[in-house]
């Protein structure tokens, strides 16, 4: 009974968390969506039903992002609330009007981190731990990219589809973008706590995104861990010592 109640109470959405999902989701489906209204000439049919697809992938890979974030939190002895961010997604739709289509920046948004007074008491675990946000915010980068190779291994099965392609692109840009030392983002949330960690978060998820294309998924994964450790090694010794 504990464990579902933990559940309810943790791993749910407020009304506005649910609000702010669904209009980072609605934004990042026009975007994506956005060289879809038409090659030549504007149709509103064909973008409304490009637009609709896009949505499904992007609200998709948002929930995937935010709730690997609250599963490791709830692990952690914390509570995570996701908040759109408005500057994040207003400059995403002027880059995608700018380019006509060709650049997306999809920025999911932010989160809050809480402690389970409950679960971590005493004056040493008063607020977030710096580590534990880290691995927290890592969670959602992480789940969006790990999701993006699977889907890649579908297309590579030979299975192509558009909706998987989709699901591919939109849940890699989220990644990349999401993993960025921008304030406000995962990645300044792992930065803030070790540069070395920041570094290596950058390049793996980096990494995963550029080769999930080229090999198989443990090739992949392999291939990204074994070069960014390496570089992280070097970085450290010659910089952080």
């Amino acid at each position: 009974m504990d464990v579902l109640h933990n559940f309810k109470q943790y791993f749910s959405f407020t009304k506005r968390e649910a609000r702010d999902l669904i209009i980072t989701s609605l934004v990042l489906g026009f975007i994506f969506s956005f060289s879809e209204w038409g090659i030549e000439v504007f149709d509103i049919r064909a973008g409304i039903y490009s637009w609709f697809n896009a949505f499904l992938v992007a609200i998709l890979a948002v929930l995937i992002h935010v709730l690997a974030q609250k599963l490791v939190a709830i692990h952690r002895g914390y509570t995570v609330q996701y908040k759109l961010w408005e500057i994040g997604l207003v400059a995403a739709i002027l880059v995608v009007f700018l380019s006509n289509g060709m650049w997306y920046v999809a920025i999911p948004g932010t989160i809050t981190v809480a402690l389970i007074k409950r679960f971590r008491l005493g004056k040493r675990w008063q607020g977030a731990l710096k580590k534990d946000e880290a691995h927290i915010a890592f969670a959602g980068p992480f789940a969006n990219i790990f999701l993006a190779i699977i889907f890649q291994g579908i297309l590579n099965a030979g299975f192509v589809n558009l909706l998987i392609e989709k699901v591919v692109l939109v849940n890699t840009w989220m990644a990349v973008f999401s993993i960025l030392p921008i304030p406000f983002l995962d990645g300044f949330k792992i930065f803030y706590h070790s540069r070395t960690w920041g570094l290596f978060s950058v390049l793996f998820i980096g990494s995963l995104a550029v080769f999930l294309t080229w090999f198989s998924f443990w090739q992949t994964i392999i291939t990204a861990l074994v070069l960014t450790v390496l570089i992280s090694i070097v970085y450290f010794i010659k910089f952080e010592l």
